[in-house]
C-alpha cells in the first residue's frame, strides 16, 4: 500500500489503494476475531492456560508461539524431554562421522516446519528483547559462528526454558 502511494504520484491508483485497504481491514478484524477466539479456548480449560501463562513469560515466546507449542506437545504430555522436543522441530543438532572422517554436526531434515518456523522467528524476538539471548547471539557471531547456526542453539534454549518453565510451575524469571 505503501508503494503504491508513491506510485500514485505518476498514476492515479486511487481504486486500487482503496481495495487493498479494504483487505487489510478484513484482514486485521479476521486476526482479531482468531486472537478473541484463542483467549476464549484457554480460559475454558484451566490446566492449559496456566501453561500458556508461563510459556508467554518467557522472552521470545509470545501468543502464536505459546499456543502452538501447547498443540504440539499435547499439554507437555507428549514428549517426555526438551531434547525429544528439539529434534521433533529440528534445532537438535546430531553428529556425523564414519570411521576417522568427522563431518560437522547437522540437523535432520525431518523436522516439523512450522514449528521450526514460529521458533524463528521468537528467535528474533529474544535476540532483541532478551539482553542474555543478545550478547550470547553476538558472542557466538564474533567467535565466527554461522548465524543460522546460533539461531538453531538459540531455538533450542527457548525450547529448553519452555519445558522447564512448564516443569517448574512457575513464571520465567530474568536474572542476568
Amino acid at each position: 500500500m505503501k508503494a503504491n502511494e508513491l506510485t500514485g504520484r505518476v498514476a492515479n491508483l486511487d481504486e486500487i489503494n482503496d481495495q487493498m485497504q479494504i483487505h487489510h481491514d478484513g484482514l486485521s478484524r479476521q486476526l482479531q476475531q482468531v486472537d478473541r477466539t484463542i483467549r476464549k479456548l484457554l480460559r475454558s480449560y484451566s490446566s492449559i492456560r496456566s501453561q500458556y501463562e508461563l510459556l508467554v513469560s518467557i522472552p521470545g515466546i509470545g501468543p502464536i508461539i505459546a499456543g502452538w507449542l501447547l498443540v504440539y506437545t499435547e499439554g507437555f504430555t507428549r514428549f517426555s524431554t526438551s531434547r525429544e522436543f528439539a529434534c521433533f522441530a529440528g534445532s537438535a543438532p546430531f553428529p556425523h562421522q564414519s570411521g576417522d572422517h568427522r563431518s560437522p554436526d547437522r540437523v535432520s531434515r525431518w523436522r516439523c516446519a512450522r514449528m521450526k518456523t514460529l521458533l524463528l522467528n521468537g528467535v528474533n524476538s529474544a535476540i532483541q528483547y532478551d539482553p542474555e539471548i543478545g550478547v550470547y547471539f553476538q558472542r557466538k557471531c564474533a567467535e565466527g559462528k554461522h548465524p543460522q547456526s546460533v539461531k538453531n542453539a538459540v531455538v533450542c534454549k527457548l525450547i529448553y526454558r519452555a519445558f522447564a518453565v512448564v516443569k517448574r510451575g512457575t513464571p520465567y524469571v530474568k536474572i542476568y
